[in-house]
């Protein structure tokens, strides 16, 4: 089996089964619309690959965690600015990879699945790794970028609950002047 390092985003849709209880339909015609007009298309503008969807959660891989890290502050600001229904929670690992056929499997993927566990909604959750990777992206470095702080919604949390792999840094985005993005490390 071929590996490779990539870099992994894991994404879900916020209390999903609660808007699907309430209105299947309209819940169904929001997630589709997400994906088509907004979730597909930045995903592709920054070269990533859509791995598996299920149901209301997805599985991308980049060749890059700059890239991964853009594309998750692009969606995660592009919905909060939309204001729809939807609330996305997202994680980012940068790992190694087992490739068999087009699925992937690793801890890796697993770390990006739990660390969008761990983000709150709107909220963006990358590894250390993913991290110091991508610290020097626009996304992060705009004027618009702080360090999170839990008045602002960001937080620090543990990475070692998820997997032995140090800290890992969550965050919000807030439309206007308050939006936050990836920050320098920890210090």
């Amino acid at each position: 089996m071929a590996r490779r390092l990539a870099a992994i985003l894991a994404a879900d849709v916020l209390s999903y089964s609660r808007l699907m209880s309430l209105h299947k339909a309209g819940t169904l015609i929001a997630l589709k619309a997400l994906r088509r007009d907004r979730f597909d298309p930045m995903v592709a503008d920054h070269a990533g690959r859509i791995v598996k969807l299920m149901g209301d959660g997805v599985l991308v891989e980049f060749a890059s965690a700059v890239a991964a890290v853009e594309c998750a502050v692009a969606i995660q600001t592009a919905l909060t600015a939309d204001g729809g229904p939807l609330r996305l929670r997202i994680g980012v690992n940068l790992g190694d990879v087992i490739i068999d056929g087009d699925d992937l499997y690793s801890e890796g993927v697993n770390i990006a699945a739990r660390l969008e566990a761990l983000s709150d909604a709107d909220g963006i959750c990358p590894t250390q790794s993913a991290r110091t990777s991508s610290r020097r992206c626009q996304s992060c470095s705009s004027s618009r970028a702080t360090r999170p702080s839990p008045a602002r919604g960001g937080r620090w949390t543990s990475g070692r609950s998820v997997a032995n792999r140090g800290c890992a840094m969550c965050w919000t985005v807030r439309c206007g002047a308050a939006a936050t993005g990836c920050a320098s490390r920890r210090n």
